[in-house]
């Protein structure tokens, strides 16, 4: 067990390892290819023109300082990247700010509180211990306070990525876009008429469509023992794809900022006894940050009721490339929005520091996502996106903008529309960019 004496974190012990070969994401962290050098040795082999841009400096640029941190996890995040179009699609939000900076078809002068990276990935299940299970957005880091219209022509673009690798023909993918954005504004409308109270609890079960409440459903049955189980062990990590073990000088900092962190807390002491620390694996776009895991003892003795508790990095949102106008602690600006967005959100959010940088907590907990390769009948698409808008216009409505939006969509929803579609053929330019840079 760790405290917070100095004997115990001398005889820290964690040793850094390679990850599990036989993993897929384990492989990818220990490959001895520089996927990061790769790119850096190829940018100027593509030149800009008319038909096809060159991305891969803007892409070398923004994952620079991650390169300097973590080169393997980056060589990781490549190669997860260059797997489909919608991989890349969900890891480049800098990409897509740069291209809309501009864009003034799509830019709404209302400005309110949005995720930033509206993706159908960034949407999901939420559970607490106690069992209550619910679905909403799931990914704040790249929140602020932009145009409304921004938020929907990012997941509108998503929803022609995610359809498009289903098959789904040019009518079809349209027609789902429409549907998206006419459930939207059938929601907004009907804020405007009936008010936002119902915002302060998670969306009832019976609000939700069919695919999205199997989902909860599914996990409503997965106790929080049988996840403890599938990643930690006789009180440890299981070293593997999601954690790797780290060396005795960065426990050392993480146990000060897990005391900084504490001493903002109200729980007891004996709740933040330390069981183990380790290197945390997860998502693609902030692959290369610095991100741990902690494992602590939780309510009781049991290690049926331990607590993984993350500390992540916090860095500028991807919105700065089209103004977006953001300052102070990053980490904050992140457990504010969770708390904003999200009713019954994870009460461990919180910020410490970690040397001089700013890092939010929050716990890790089992959660999931529709699985969308399954939604290949037009009508179960168009049925799950009914409660995709209706997360999205629940986050626009905490605005309190609702009249002004739902004044101002009809505006832009065409143009939204066409900009996901032709979009989709820039997203495919860039990728293809991308893919062969890393091959």
């Amino acid at each position: 067990m760790f405290t917070f004496n100095k004997k115990n974190i001398l005889i820290l012990g964690l040793t850094v390892l390679l990850l599990s070969s036989c993993a897929k994401r384990s492989a990818y962290y220990t490959s001895s290819s520089n996927l990061g050098s790769v790119i850096q040795q190829k940018v100027s082999t593509y030149s800009n023109s008319e038909s096809v841009r060159n991305p891969l400096p803007f892409i070398e640029n923004a994952n620079s300082d991650y390169k300097k941190k973590n080169p393997n996890l980056v060589t990781l995040k490549y190669k997860l990247m260059a797997e489909t179009p919608f991989a890349f699609y969900r890891s480049t939000a800098y990409i897509f700010y740069k291209d809309i900076a501009s864009n003034s078809l799509i830019t709404s002068n209302i400005k309110i509180p949005i995720q930033g990276d509206l993706h159908l990935e960034n949407i999901g299940t939420h559970k607490t211990q106690s069992n209550l299970v619910f679905y909403d957005l799931n990914d704040f880091d790249e929140s602020f306070t932009g145009s409304y219209t921004w938020d929907l022509a990012r997941c509108a673009v998503s929803i022609q990525l995610a359809a498009d690798e289903n098959k789904f023909n040019n009518d079809d993918r349209d027609e789902l876009v429409d549907s998206f954005l006419d459930s939207y504004s059938s929601y907004i409308k009907s804020y405007k008429k009936n008010g936002i109270s119902q915002l302060s609890k998670p969306i009832p079960s019976d609000d939700l469509s069919k695919p999205v409440k199997n989902l909860v459903d599914g996990i409503k049955q997965y106790l929080h023992k049988d996840f403890l189980e599938k990643y930690t062990a006789n009180n440890k990590f299981i070293i593997g794809d999601k954690f790797y073990s780290i060396n005795k000088d960065t426990a050392t900092k993480i146990l000060a900022g897990l005391k900084e962190y504490t001493s903002k807390r109200k729980e007891p002491a004996t709740f933040y006894k330390v069981k183990d620390i380790a290197g945390y694996i997860a998502g693609t776009g902030s692959l290369g940050c610095y991100r741990y895991a902690i494992l602590l003892e939780g309510r009781s003795n049991a290690s049926s009721d331990d607590i993984i508790l993350e500390f992540k990095e916090a860095s500028l949102p991807s919105g700065v490339n089209a103004g977006a106008n953001v300052s102070g602690n990053q980490a904050s600006r992140i457990v504010k929005a969770a708390k904003y967005f999200v009713p019954s959100i994870d009460p461990y959010y919180d910020v410490t520091k970690i040397d001089s940088t700013d890092f939010y907590a929050r716990e890790v907990i089992e959660k999931d996502k529709v699985n969308l390769s399954k939604l290949t009948k037009l009508s179960d698409f168009k049925n799950y996106l009914d409660t995709v808008a209706l997360v999205v216009a629940r986050s626009h409505a905490r605005s309190g903008k609702v009249e002004n939006i739902n004044n101002d969509i009809d505006n832009y929803s065409k143009e939204i529309k066409k900009f996901a579609k032709n979009y989709l053929d820039q997203v495919y330019s860039d990728y293809n960019v991308f893919k062969k840079s890393v091959k």
